[in-house]
């Protein structure tokens, strides 16, 4: 029985995710990291959960508008293996299997390229951008990037949805500064 996308669980910040898009941009990272010997499944996910928070941080809007979800390897977009089946299907790319560090590792390799009319420019230079900074980066190291880009995704439970506003968010301590500034603003405002 072959997907459809209709079928397919689609739901994203909002309501808003954009089906196309998000294929288009799976294609368009696949197509940028082809001479990449460590892009992977586990790359992918990184890349696209990088690219639409970073996006969001920039102007309050991610790319795609996807779910993305708490794994055990950190946040990946709920929708992508359910996409990733119907784009297989499309034959819109193959999934290579091979060992790669001594792990297994699934790569996404593209049979068309990307069609990025709907993207504007500020989306592909962030996508560009993560792909560059990720550049050389294994699977555990982009892991560790996203990790430390996305600080609170642990405190989230098992499958559950980790909204972008979460790149707001900090671990770390306030200076002086902050603490003063913060404690102004609530006098005033009390």
């Amino acid at each position: 029985m072959k997907a459809n996308l209709t079928e397919v669980p689609f739901r994203g910040v909002k309501e808003t995710a954009n089906k196309e898009k998000f294929i288009e941009l799976i294609l368009y990272i696949a197509e940028k990291s082809r001479n990449d010997p460590d892009f992977g499944a586990v790359k992918l996910n990184k890349l696209l959960c990088f690219s639409d928070f970073m996006h969001f941080s920039l102007p309050g809007k991610p790319i795609t508008g996807q779910r993305y979800q708490k794994l055990d390897m950190g946040p990946a977009p709920r929708a992508l293996l359910p996409v990733r089946l119907v784009m297989i299907e499309r034959g819109y790319f193959e999934i290579e299997s091979r060992l790669c560090a001594g792990y297994q590792q699934a790569r996404v390799l593209p049979k068309r390229n990307a069609v990025v009319t709907d993207f504007s420019a500020k989306e592909v230079e962030v996508v560009d951008q993560v792909i560059a900074a990720m550049q050389g980066a294994n699977a555990a190291r982009a892991s560790e990037m996203s990790h430390c880009f996305i600080t609170q995704w642990e405190d989230f439970k098992d499958q559950e949805d980790i909204p972008p506003e979460i790149v707001f968010v900090s671990r770390r301590d306030l200076t002086q500064k902050e603490r003063e500034h913060a404690s102004g603003i609530t006098r005033t405002q009390l």
